[in-house]
């Protein structure tokens, strides 16, 4: 399962649509109302998208919370996704972010460019390995072992994993 990560500086909106882009990108759709059609038809490709992401209950949350803004995203033609910081204002742009808030009145944010979530990396947790037995100097009179080939990686197990 892939879980999604935002980048730490989104909340609500902006992590919203950026969990938004990479799911309409994985769903191989161009709107969200072209996802949620192909949704209730069961596309084969959304189903198959589906089974390998793995959105947590608050990221499910706010997709939910978001749904009137996730109807503007478009991945093609390309649109740029901003967000004002200041104002929380979030457009579509056609070319780049705009140095300027364009949306709200005397606002002096910067609007900036949501990037799509990506990969969240689980941590690898190594197994204890037992104290390692000090290394005796080379014996000058023998001769090298060959090289030994390379230990097979030992499976991971998630430990929170839900086992029926």
């Amino acid at each position: 399962m892939a879980a999604l990560a935002v980048k730490d500086e989104y909340q609500g909106l902006a992590a919203a649509v950026s969990l938004g882009i990479t799911v309409l990108k994985r769903c191989k759709q161009n709107t969200w109302a072209e996802l949620t059609a192909a949704m209730s038809e069961a596309d084969p490709i959304v189903v198959k998208a589906f089974k390998v992401l793995d959105l947590d209950d608050d990221q499910l949350e706010l997709i939910a919370a978001h749904q009137p803004e996730l109807g503007l995203l478009r991945i093609a033609p390309a649109a740029t996704h901003v967000i004002c910081p200041a104002c929380g204002t979030f457009i579509l742009s056609s070319d780049t972010a705009p140095t300027r808030c364009l949306v709200t009145p005397g606002c002096s944010g910067k609007p900036a460019k949501i990037a799509a979530a990506v990969n969240a990396k689980k941590p690898v947790e190594e197994p204890e390995s037992p104290e390692a037995e000090p290394a005796s100097a080379p014996d000058s009179e023998t001769q090298p072992e060959p090289a030994a080939k390379p230990a097979a990686k030992k499976p991971v197990i998630d430990l929170d994993d839900d086992f029926d």
